[in-house]
Protein backbone atom coordinates (compact mmCIF):
# COMPACT_ATOMS: atom_id res chain seq x y z
CA UNK A 1 0.00 0.00 0.00
CA UNK A 2 2.53 2.78 -1.67
CA UNK A 3 1.24 6.50 -0.66
CA UNK A 4 0.00 8.29 -3.68
CA UNK A 5 2.16 10.49 -5.86
CA UNK A 6 1.58 14.21 -4.66
CA UNK A 7 0.12 14.86 -8.00
CA UNK A 8 0.01 18.55 -8.03
CA UNK A 9 -3.36 21.00 -8.55
CA UNK A 10 -4.34 22.17 -11.53
CA UNK A 11 -4.56 25.79 -12.35
CA UNK A 12 -8.36 25.72 -12.81
CA UNK A 13 -8.89 23.62 -9.37
CA UNK A 14 -6.54 26.08 -7.44
CA UNK A 15 -8.72 28.64 -8.61
CA UNK A 16 -11.91 26.73 -7.35
CA UNK A 17 -9.97 26.38 -4.41
CA UNK A 18 -9.37 30.20 -3.90
CA UNK A 19 -12.76 30.73 -5.50
CA UNK A 20 -14.25 28.97 -2.58
CA UNK A 21 -12.28 29.65 0.32
CA UNK A 22 -13.71 33.18 0.41
CA UNK A 23 -17.42 32.14 0.09
CA UNK A 24 -17.94 29.21 2.58
CA UNK A 25 -17.56 25.99 3.20
CA UNK A 26 -20.30 24.04 1.46
CA UNK A 27 -18.48 25.67 -1.76
CA UNK A 28 -15.57 24.27 -0.58
CA UNK A 29 -16.88 21.02 0.07
CA UNK A 30 -18.71 21.07 -3.56
CA UNK A 31 -15.11 22.04 -5.22
CA UNK A 32 -13.51 19.16 -3.04
CA UNK A 33 -15.90 16.95 -4.82
CA UNK A 34 -14.67 17.06 -7.93
CA UNK A 35 -10.73 16.65 -7.22
CA UNK A 36 -8.96 13.49 -7.62
CA UNK A 37 -7.99 12.26 -4.00
CA UNK A 38 -4.22 12.18 -4.70
CA UNK A 39 -4.64 15.77 -5.76
CA UNK A 40 -6.72 16.32 -2.35
CA UNK A 41 -3.09 16.42 -0.75
CA UNK A 42 -1.80 19.43 -2.90
CA UNK A 43 -5.33 21.00 -2.24
CA UNK A 44 -4.80 20.42 1.76
CA UNK A 45 -1.28 21.77 1.48
CA UNK A 46 -2.45 24.60 -0.19
CA UNK A 47 -5.21 25.94 1.76
CA UNK A 48 -2.64 25.24 4.64
CA UNK A 49 -0.02 27.71 3.81
CA UNK A 50 -2.73 30.46 2.48
CA UNK A 51 -4.40 30.00 5.90
CA UNK A 52 -0.93 30.20 7.67
CA UNK A 53 0.38 33.33 5.67
CA UNK A 54 -3.24 34.97 6.02
CA UNK A 55 -3.13 34.57 9.53
CA UNK A 56 0.31 35.36 9.65
CA UNK A 57 -0.32 38.59 9.15
CA UNK A 58 -0.89 39.68 12.47
CA UNK A 59 0.51 38.87 16.14
CA UNK A 60 -2.59 37.72 17.35
CA UNK A 61 -3.41 35.15 15.12
CA UNK A 62 -0.22 34.41 13.67
CA UNK A 63 -0.52 30.14 13.97
CA UNK A 64 2.02 27.04 13.00
CA UNK A 65 0.93 23.94 10.53
CA UNK A 66 1.09 22.09 13.65
CA UNK A 67 -1.76 24.52 16.10
CA UNK A 68 -3.78 24.47 12.46
CA UNK A 69 -3.61 20.22 12.34
CA UNK A 70 -5.28 20.79 15.81
CA UNK A 71 -8.45 21.98 14.12
CA UNK A 72 -8.88 18.48 12.52
CA UNK A 73 -10.85 15.59 13.47
CA UNK A 74 -7.89 13.35 15.66
CA UNK A 75 -7.00 10.64 12.52
CA UNK A 76 -8.16 7.60 15.78
CA UNK A 77 -11.41 9.54 16.51
CA UNK A 78 -12.04 9.70 12.08
CA UNK A 79 -10.55 6.03 11.78
CA UNK A 80 -13.33 4.61 14.08
CA UNK A 81 -15.94 5.95 13.18
CA UNK A 82 -15.34 4.97 9.79
CA UNK A 83 -15.26 0.98 10.75
CA UNK A 84 -12.38 0.55 8.15
CA UNK A 85 -10.66 -1.95 7.63
CA UNK A 86 -7.73 -1.34 7.19
CA UNK A 87 -5.06 -0.25 10.08
CA UNK A 88 -5.07 2.82 12.22
CA UNK A 89 -1.61 2.91 11.01
CA UNK A 90 -2.49 3.25 6.95
CA UNK A 91 -4.91 6.07 8.20
CA UNK A 92 -2.22 8.09 9.97
CA UNK A 93 0.34 7.39 6.89
CA UNK A 94 -2.17 7.87 4.50
CA UNK A 95 -1.53 4.56 2.69
CA UNK A 96 -4.73 3.62 2.21
CA UNK A 97 -6.25 5.49 -1.29
CA UNK A 98 -6.00 3.04 -3.14
CA UNK A 99 -7.83 0.74 -1.21
CA UNK A 100 -10.07 2.72 0.19
CA UNK A 101 -10.11 6.19 -2.28
CA UNK A 102 -13.45 7.25 -0.62
CA UNK A 103 -12.67 7.11 3.07
CA UNK A 104 -8.93 8.87 1.96
CA UNK A 105 -10.91 11.71 -0.11
CA UNK A 106 -13.68 12.04 3.23
CA UNK A 107 -10.69 12.57 5.66
CA UNK A 108 -8.76 14.88 3.75
CA UNK A 109 -11.87 17.13 2.42
CA UNK A 110 -12.47 17.28 6.20
CA UNK A 111 -9.26 18.32 6.69
CA UNK A 112 -9.66 21.16 4.64
CA UNK A 113 -13.10 22.23 5.41
CA UNK A 114 -11.69 22.47 9.01
CA UNK A 115 -9.10 24.38 8.15
CA UNK A 116 -11.51 26.95 6.61
CA UNK A 117 -13.64 26.81 9.47
CA UNK A 118 -10.42 27.65 11.60
CA UNK A 119 -9.55 30.35 9.51
CA UNK A 120 -13.09 31.76 9.30
CA UNK A 121 -13.17 31.91 13.54
CA UNK A 122 -9.52 33.70 13.50
CA UNK A 123 -10.47 35.89 10.63
CA UNK A 124 -13.29 37.30 13.03
CA UNK A 125 -10.82 38.24 15.09
CA UNK A 126 -8.85 40.68 12.02
CA UNK A 127 -11.75 42.01 10.99
CA UNK A 128 -12.68 43.43 14.86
Amino acid sequence: MAKPDKKQLSGIDKINILQALSIGSEELQAVLNDIAGEELISGRKLVNDLVIEYLGSNEETRITSGELRKSWIPVPQYYNAQGCKETLEACKMENCYSTNPQCFNRKLSAQIISMLDYFEEKRQVLDG
